[in-house]
C-alpha cells in the first residue's frame, strides 16, 4: 500500500524531533537488570543442580522468562521513543505518540490558533540535560496542549513563537537547530531539494 502526500495550502515540514534520550534510561536499566538476574539465578541454577534438579531448572527457567520480558520491554520503549516525534510544519505542530498496545494519538495543533507558549524545565536534571516541557495554551481546546521530555524547550518555543508571527526561519536558525534533532519525516515532502 502507498501513500500520496499533498501539500495543503502550501504546508511544508519544517522539522521533526523526538523525546529527549533521557527517556532511554528506564529501559537501559530494565534490561541491565534482567542480565544480572538471569546470571544469577543461572549461578543459583548451578549450585542446586547437585542437590535438586527441579529447583535448579525452575530457577534457570525464572530468570530466562525474566530476561525475556526485560528484553521485550526494552524494545517496546525503543519503539516508543523512534515512533513518537513531534513535527513542526508552516501551519500545524503534529504530536504523535506511540506505545505498542497502551497508546496511539495524533495531535493536531494550528499554529494561528495558539495563544501563548510557555517553556518549563524543573529540576536539576531537566536544567543540566536541557529537556523539558513546552506548552500551548489554544483558546478552542480544553486547556492547553502539552509537549514533555522536548529537547532544548527554550529553542523549540521560540520556533513556534517565529512561525506564529510569520517571520521567516533563517537557514541560521534552522542549521542551530538540526544537529539536535532528526530530520526522519523529511520523505513526506517528495517536493523539497537536498541542498
Amino acid at each position: 500500500m502507498s501513500f500520496i502526500f499533498h501539500k495543503k495550502n502550501e504546508e511544508e515540514i519544517i522539522l521533526s524531533i523526538q523525546d529527549h534520550w533521557i527517556i532511554l534510561v528506564k529501559p537501559v536499566f530494565l534490561i541491565i537488570s534482567g542480565v544480572v538476574l538471569f546470571l544469577f539465578m543461572t549461578y543459583l541454577a548451578v549450585l542446586l543442580k547437585p542437590t535438586s534438579a527441579f529447583l535448579g531448572l525452575a530457577a534457570l527457567f525464572f530468570g530466562t522468562v525474566f530476561l525475556g520480558l526485560c528484553v521485550h520491554f526494552f524494545f517496546i520503549f525503543l519503539l516508543h521513543w523512534e515512533i513518537s516525534a513531534l513535527v513542526f510544519t508552516t501551519k500545524r505542530i503534529i504530536d504523535l505518540r506511540f506505545f505498542p498496545y497502551v497508546e496511539d494519538d495524533v495531535v493536531h495543533t494550528e499554529i494561528v490558533t495558539i495563544n501563548e507558549i510557555e517553556k518549563r524545565k524543573r529540576g536539576i536534571l531537566q536544567n543540566l540535560l536541557n529537556y523539558g516541557e513546552v506548552i500551548v495554551i489554544v483558546p478552542g481546546k480544553s486547556g492547553s496542549v502539552e509537549f514533555h521530555n522536548v529537547p532544548h524547550p527554550g529553542r523549540i518555543a521560540n520556533f513556534i513563537e517565529n512561525i506564529k508571527l510569520g517571520r521567516t526561519v533563517e537557514k541560521k536558525d534552522f542549521e542551530r537547530l538540526k544537529p539536535s534533532f532528526s530530520k526522519k519525516f523529511e520523505f513526506l515532502n517528495p517536493d523539497k531539494k537536498d541542498e
